[in-house]
């Protein structure tokens, strides 16, 4: 402890260590505060020349990896890579949340909802992974972490150059997590979609409560046998067994078909086509470290209330809301999710960026551009009574605002029909048809908008 590095990391305190070198925590002590970052040690298992040799060159082709996928907000940031000793260090950003795992309780299955919002973030962290040629090989709970500043997930240790301090250099490595990795991999063989294949594991272990390795399975086509053990729609069952297929040929072939056919489920109900060409993917993959740890409580629903909804002056007009980002299904909730939206007449502050969860209105039409489906967005909950009337207004002059309002454990709501690009406001008012947790979605008219704007509610 306290061991300087490259004489400007200070060590402060050891997180792991194992058969390919340590983990600590350390200051920055050149940077004014002294910021805490993540220091790896990677320790060759022999002193070789030339395994040391090649070890640095793996080492440096590595690192400049990371560096690049560093770029994504949702990936740490690696700050520094030095040799020491004949010692390698990665000096990465320090993500201050707690893992994904501390989500996932033995026997508590999560909604089918939240299920849904962790695959979408889960896949575009992966889209940009795949894209800059990396297999990420280690997905699991452990290695994603709820981040505390804005609650996004974290995709961290992306793990092979652990392949510098292996002994036998000349035999392939495995790097996994039994019940994670498809059989390809476990034979040396990773694919991209074999990191695909993890996450539809996730949304498994999310869906039924139960660890992968306790999941039942056919003996003879080595299907897992998880229906039965989650309450789950048919169409999200389709795309998880598509995720993963025992054979890769079978599976999705990029990150980018998942969410295209989960974006057809969210909006339209109905699972996306099984495209008869594999979108092609990217040649030569790399493989590659990184991080660390706060997590949101577990959410319950009261019973839903069947009452009509009453329309206030046409300001407001009925609609059937998939639930972007929060699902098929919004649940109830029994305490407030944050942000909350006060019902006092307060402005809140809020600006849409290219960083915020994102809906495709166009999916159903797979040859219209991305480009122009892409429609940025931010929740909001308060809590409303049966018969309240109530007035949600959102006012910009920087993007063409939005509204719509969830009623709790329902995909109905009623959204703004006052939408324009001339008029910078939108607004809804409503009786409320039960007592529960509503959401209120943040968004824009106009694809691809950000700004800031101005939100408010009150009780009329």
């Amino acid at each position: 402890m306290g061991k300087l590095l490259d004489g400007r990391y200070q060590v402060t305190q050891i997180l792991s260590q194992g058969g390919f070198g340590r983990t600590f925590l350390a200051l920055d002590t050149k940077l004014p505060g002294n910021p805490i970052c993540v220091v790896k040690q990677l320790h060759p298992a022999t002193s070789s020349s030339s395994v040391l040799l090649k070890a640095q060159e793996l080492f440096e082709r590595e690192a400049k990896i990371l560096q690049q996928l560093g770029e994504h907000p949702n990936i740490p940031r690696l700050l520094a890579y030095f040799e020491e000793n004949k010692e390698f260090y990665l000096v990465e950003e320090y993500i201050v949340g707690k893992p994904l795992s501390a989500e996932f309780l033995i026997g508590q299955p999560l909604l089918e909802e939240q299920v849904i919002t962790i695959l979408v973030e889960l896949l575009e962290n992966l889209n940009f992974v795949h894209q800059n040629q990396v297999i990420h090989r280690d997905i699991k709970p452990d290695n994603i972490i709820r981040r505390s500043l804005d609650k996004k997930l974290v995709l961290i240790d992306f793990g092979s150059v652990k392949e510098v301090t292996q002994k036998d250099n000349s035999s392939k490595t495995l790097i996994g997590t039994p019940g994670y990795i498809p059989v390809e991999q476990a034979v040396g063989n990773p694919r991209f979609n074999s990191d695909l294949y993890a996450v539809g594991i996730i949304g498994i272990q999310a869906l039924t409560g139960q660890m992968p390795q306790e999941l039942p399975r056919n003996f003879n086509t080595e299907q897992i046998l998880w229906h039965d053990l989650a309450k789950v729609t048919p169409e999200l069952a389709s795309i998880l067994d598509k995720m993963i297929c025992h054979d890769y040929r079978d599976r999705y072939q990029s990150a980018r078909e998942v969410l295209e056919d989960i974006h057809r489920l969210i909006w339209s109900g109905q699972p996306g086509p099984v495209p008869t060409q594999p979108s092609p993917l990217p040649t030569q993959p790399h493989s590659l470290p990184t991080q660390l740890i706060d997590a949101e409580p577990k959410i319950k629903s009261p019973q839903k209330n069947n009452n009509s909804l009453v329309m206030i002056g046409g300001v407001a007009s009925l609609v059937v809301l998939a639930a972007i980002g929060g699902g098929v299904i919004f649940s109830q909730i029994e305490s407030i999710p944050n942000p909350k939206l006060s019902l006092n007449g307060k402005i809140l502050d809020g600006f849409l960026t290219e960083q915020d969860k994102v809906f495709k209105k166009n999916s159903l039409n797979p040859l219209a551009p991305s480009d122009h489906q892409i429609f940025y967005y931010k929740d909001y909950y308060f809590k409303g009574n049966q018969g309240q009337k109530i007035s949600i207004e959102m006012t910009s002059q920087q993007i063409d605002p939005s509204l719509k309002l969830v009623f709790p454990n329902s995909v109905d709501g009623v959204e703004n029909d006052d939408i324009s690009p001339s008029n910078p406001n939108a607004k809804i008012v409503v009786d409320l048809p039960e007592t529960g947790i509503y959401k209120v979605i943040v968004t824009s008219s106009q694809p691809q908008e950000t700004g800031s704007y101005q939100l408010s509610g009150k009780k009329l």
